[in-house]
């Protein structure tokens, strides 16, 4: 077997019995035209020795009659399959939250503005897992759970109230003690406090990200979070 190997580098470039030798010192593969005076010398091995050996990925020493692997081979990748490596790097950039973007960023050489807006969205899941995770009533001493179905439950309710479509105890779901009755002035008190510790956690993102806009470092907006 016929093996075809780059002078400069000892790639291998190409081997096979079908390589042909051409009169005037040419070699031919398919269509490819090799000239070994110039850029490549030949050589023939045997099969077993050459069997595993492909073309780019291997190198040839001569000296010792050995092949060893191409530290510069890179695998061609074909654009198809190159764009659907993109794509699933996509769907996985899609499932990391926020906080995970934003730890994943090397701070020292992204831009800043791809840090600012990292971070900002770092702080606004922050403040909505925050908010969705509940509040302490002062006014009950209970603990209310407060997803997007619980903010609905509860205008709905304070607003059947308000309209006087319903009177006496409201019972309601508690985190600490399971439904507990709530007299109408104690359940609007309660809606009011779900309202303030939305609202408190709004300011509190709103007030974040001010700063982190206005920073002039990576390090400024690194030192910027939550809690």
């Amino acid at each position: 077997m016929m093996v075809l190997i780059a002078k400069e580098t000892k790639v291998v470039i190409a081997k096979g019995a079908e390589i042909q030798s051409l009169s005037f010192g040419y070699l031919v593969e398919g269509d490819s035209i090799y000239s070994p005076a110039q850029d490549y010398n030949a050589y023939t091995l045997d099969e077993v020795h050459a069997a595993e050996i492909k073309p780019q990925e291997y190198c040839y020493d001569s000296a010792t009659g050995l092949f060893y692997k191409n530290p510069d081979y890179v695998p061609y990748v074909s654009p198809e399959d190159h764009i659907r490596e993109l794509e699933n790097e996509i769907d996985n950039l899609r499932k990391l939250t926020a906080d995970q973007r934003y730890r994943d960023l090397d701070l020292t050489v992204t831009p800043l503005e791809w840090i600012k807006k990292a971070k900002i969205g770092q702080l606004n899941e922050a403040c909505e897992a925050t908010i969705l995770r509940g509040f302490s009533s002062a006014t009950t001493g209970h603990f209310y759970s407060f997803g997007v179905h619980d903010q609905t439950n509860f205008t709905q309710q304070m607003l059947l109230l308000v309209a006087g479509t319903t009177d006496g105890d409201v019972t309601w779901q508690t985190e600490d003690e399971g439904e507990v009755d709530h007299s109408m002035k104690q359940f609007l008190a309660v809606c009011a406090e779900a309202e303030q510790h939305k609202r408190t956690n709004i300011r509190q993102y709103q007030k974040l990200k001010a700063q982190v806009e206005s920073a002039d470092t990576w390090q400024q907006v690194d030192a910027i979070s939550w809690n």
